[in-house]
């Protein structure tokens, strides 16, 4: 879960049912979806593990690689929800 998104990344934290799972390892490189529920929308992005959070509970992920379409649309997602 994300509450924390810009255009260059996003700061993901782990939700109580995954737990357990190990974070993404700092500079490795990730491709993932980021599932927008107030617009049921997903987008697709490679990105790169920059930072864990205190407590080991989140990732800082940076993008490597999103298309102008995904940018656009996170762009118009921040003025209209953030």
């Amino acid at each position: 879960m994300t509450k924390n998104i810009s255009l260059n990344g996003a700061f993901i934290k782990r939700d109580k049912l995954n737990d357990e799972l190990p974070l993404t390892p700092i500079v490795s490189e990730i491709d993932f979806s980021f599932d927008f529920i107030t617009t049921r929308r997903y987008i697709d992005v490679a990105g790169k593990g920059i930072h864990h959070g205190k407590n080991d509970d989140s990732v800082e992920i940076w993008f490597k690689k999103i298309d102008e379409r995904n940018k656009e649309f996170i762009k118009r997602f921040i003025l209209d929800y953030l």
